[in-house]
């Protein structure tokens, strides 16, 4: 019986409800403003400042926010030590408590019932300057809502209504819950639409808090293509329900494998997955998009792993019982050589710059995409994250110690680049140069290479 009852908490349908709602909007735009949500920020900032005409009363409820959740983060407990970062948002004890705080908002109708849904979740005088700021910016958002905003969500939602009944989106998203063997306390899944004021704009996100989704709104978003996004931020919400002891040991068996590049492709592995449930769902709405994720690397793997997940699905393979092999088999074909330059291993990991050199740190940001990153500060607590060292000669005695031979690189060069590795799976980098002018180019150089580096010096300039 207690198997029978398992069996139907995993295989029975979820739902996806889909509004366009003012309080959620009013929470998107000030999780938005506020940093703690990914969003289009840039475009939320022109708005609130030059069609809201940001006055002090919106800074002083940004400022109560910020500084609420700022001291809510603060007690929260440091992550448990594993190998390298987790890819998933519940390792990360501060990042849990906000998430869920932002998913009251987003479930919430008016300063009331986010109050109450929010109960529990930190102090009650937190709770209400939390409630307080939310409640400034529903009202000040409301004229808008009302006269422009409200109208166009509703004109999106029936085409996307349709457009999820068409794809049988809801069958699908219960398929990639038991392909992660998710465990669901909920059955209800929501898609707030987001509508944006500069309806023209190319740039828009999607993202999820638990079980809420949020897809900002422009002319270029197709009902066809909302769908497809919005089963993508499902998938990152549905894995991130997987039981978390099977995540701690996929983590461990992802370390203890014999893949050298084991930590970037268990980086890749959350944003590649979504991916290809989304390249699956276009597939299915005839559209054809190459890349549907702006990076080098996701949206191969994304396309490497759709048409084998898909199969997975269908025979009842979950990501714990059998899809590890594939996953790793077919991501390592599609990225070929690539798989081994610095570019892919540095897709997660720790930049750690000394000195002035803000266009080398700019130039890294651009060159390598990290999906997880981490601080100077957190490198214990990861012991094979790889670090990326980034300095000038005058600074180089931080790493001195550890690889003396960087002495002798010194007298020889005028910058050099340098790997070794870090535990078993991690690496370090160091680039280090005269001037910050020669360390941005190092970065440039290193991110050049498509292929495996030698150990030691792999670049050394004159």
């Amino acid at each position: 019986m207690m198997l029978a009852l398992a069996l139907l908490a995993i295989t029975a349908p979820l739902h996806i409800h889909v509004d366009a709602a003012l309080f959620p909007n009013a929470t998107h735009h000030l999780a938005c403003l506020s940093g703690r949500l990914p969003c289009t920020q840039s475009s939320f900032e022109k708005f609130w400042h030059e069609e809201m005409h940001w006055d002090p009363a919106d800074q002083a409820a940004l400022d109560r926010w910020n500084e609420t959740m700022k001291t809510i983060v603060a007690r929260q407990p440091q992550p448990q030590q594993m190998p390298f970062l987790a890819n998933f948002t519940n390792w990360y004890p501060e990042v849990v408590v906000v998430k869920k705080l932002i998913a009251a908002g987003l479930a919430a109708s008016s300063e009331a019932d986010f109050r109450k849904k929010a109960a529990g979740l930190a102090l009650p005088g937190e709770i209400a300057g939390l409630s307080a700021s939310l409640g400034h910016f529903n009202k000040r958002l409301e004229p808008w809502w009302k006269e422009t905003g409200r109208a166009y969500g509703e004109s999106q939602r029936k085409a996307v209504e349709a457009q999820l009944k068409k794809l049988k989106a809801d069958e699908l998203a219960s398929g990639v819950a038991t392909f992660f063997e998710a465990e669901l306390p909920v059955r209800d899944f929501y898609m707030h639409l987001i509508p944006r004021s500069d309806r023209a704009s190319k740039d828009a996100t999607a993202t999820f808090a638990r079980n809420h989704m949020v897809v900002e709104l422009t002319d270029e978003m197709k009902p066809e293509g909302t769908v497809s996004i919005i089963l993508h931020e499902m998938t990152h919400a549905l894995y991130e329900l997987a039981p978390i002891a099977k995540q701690r040991q996929l983590i461990r068996d992802f370390a203890d494998s014999p893949v050298p590049e084991a930590q970037a492709l268990y980086a890749m592995m959350n944003e590649g997955l979504a991916t290809a449930v989304q390249l699956d769902a276009d597939q299915r709405a005839g559209l054809h998009d190459n890349d549907p994720y702006h990076h080098p690397f996701i949206p191969r793997i994304g396309q490497a792993n759709a048409g084998p997940l898909a199969e997975a699905m269908k025979r009842g393979t979950t990501l714990f019982s059998g899809y590890l092999g594939t996953y790793l088999r077919v991501s390592a074909e599609e990225l070929g050589p690539e798989l081994q330059s610095p570019r892919f291993l540095l897709t997660s990991g720790i930049m750690a710059d000394f000195g002035e050199i803000k266009p080398a740190v700019a130039a890294f940001r651009e060159n390598f995409p990290m999906l997880g990153a981490a601080s100077f500060g957190d490198r214990l607590t990861f012991p094979e994250l790889n670090i990326a060292y980034l300095m000038t000669y005058d600074k180089s005695g931080v790493v001195l110690e550890s690889w003396p031979v960087i002495a002798s690189y010194r007298e020889q060069y005028r910058g050099f680049a340098f790997t070794a590795s870090r535990g078993n799976k991690g690496r370090i980098y160091v680039l280090a140069g005269r001037d910050e002018a020669t360390v941005t180019e190092l970065v440039r150089k290193l991110g050049e290479i498509r292929e495996a580096t030698p150990e030691g010096l792999i670049l050394g300039l004159n």
